[in-house]
């Protein structure tokens, strides 16, 4: 079998791909101008990603800085926590410091309350003691100056016309006489009523007639009740002289006994009207005996 030479072998190829290639070349150029297209899309869709991971990455970034500040701000109000954590507990120890220094305070301060009402009443207690007091030397002063004196002069007429002071003689200030102070009487043989006699002596180995009746022991009974009545008691000086201070305003009756003869009682009514009155006991003032 002869062969066929190479050349003439590819030819009908040859003319074949020159058939063929109009038709793929078509083909492909639309395959290309759909990739082309869809390349474009995809470049499209590439850069909007590329905005979006952009987008997002900035996104990021800020969530981390907002991430990081607010664990800053954690970490802030945490220390601040903790800060007020032991600032409550030192404001707790120093309340019950307080507390016990309030306490404390508290006792103190009724400890003096106590006191001072103790002072005040102290106080009170002497204010009121000072104003008695003054009320009562006011008193005594009005009263002074209210009150009277009596002077006494006791004397005694002699035989020889010579008057002879009393010496040495108490002498007593009542608001009664002597009569009133033995309001009897006594009767008579025929029982009429008569005036009691009165003899008071003091005079050694004297005697009294009271009633009509002797009794050594009435002088001292008649000298005791006149006594116990007395406003005043005074003795004579060696001038015969007895005074009576601070006397009340009103009427009074001096008294006075002497050892002269069987017993001589002198009595005179004055009245102390306030100021020193000067009274003269004399024998027109001897009470005179039935």
């Amino acid at each position: 079998m002869q062969s066929i030479p190479l050349r003439f072998l590819r030819a009908p190829f040859i003319l074949a791909a020159f058939v063929f290639l109009p038709a793929c070349d078509s083909s492909l150029k639309t395959e290309l101008a759909s990739l082309k297209t869809e390349n474009a899309t995809l470049r499209k869709e590439a850069t909007a990603l590329t905005v979006q991971i952009a987008t997002l990455t900035a996104n990021i970034d800020k969530l981390e800085a907002f991430r990081k500040a607010d664990q800053t701000q954690i970490g802030a109000r945490d220390t601040r926590i903790e800060s007020l954590e032991k600032k409550q507990a030192d404001a707790f120890i120093e309340s019950g410091s307080l507390k016990d220094k309030i306490f404390t305070l508290q006792n103190e301060l009724s400890t003096k309350q106590r006191e001072l009402i103790g002072k005040v009443a102290q106080i009170d207690a002497i204010e009121a003691a000072q104003k008695a007091e003054r009320e009562k030397t006011a008193r005594i002063a009005e009263e002074e100056q209210r009150r009277a004196s009596i002077t006494v002069q006791l004397g005694v007429t002699m035989q020889s016309g010579d008057t002879k002071a009393v010496t040495n003689t108490k002498v007593y200030l009542t608001r009664k006489t002597l009569n009133e102070l033995f309001p009897y009487t006594v009767s008579d043989s025929e029982g009429k009523p008569q005036s009691a006699s009165h003899v008071w002596t003091t005079g050694v180995g004297q005697f009294a007639i009271l009633y009509r009746h002797r009794n050594v022991e009435t002088p001292a009974m008649i000298t005791r009740m006149v006594t116990e009545s007395s406003v005043q008691i005074a003795s004579t000086d060696f001038n015969g002289r007895a005074s009576f201070e601070a006397l009340e305003p009103g009427e009074y009756v001096v008294l006075c006994v002497t050892p002269m003869g069987n017993g001589a009682v002198f009595e005179k009514r004055v009245k102390a009207a306030g100021k020193t009155s000067v009274v003269a006991l004399s024998n027109d003032d001897i009470l005179p005996l039935y």
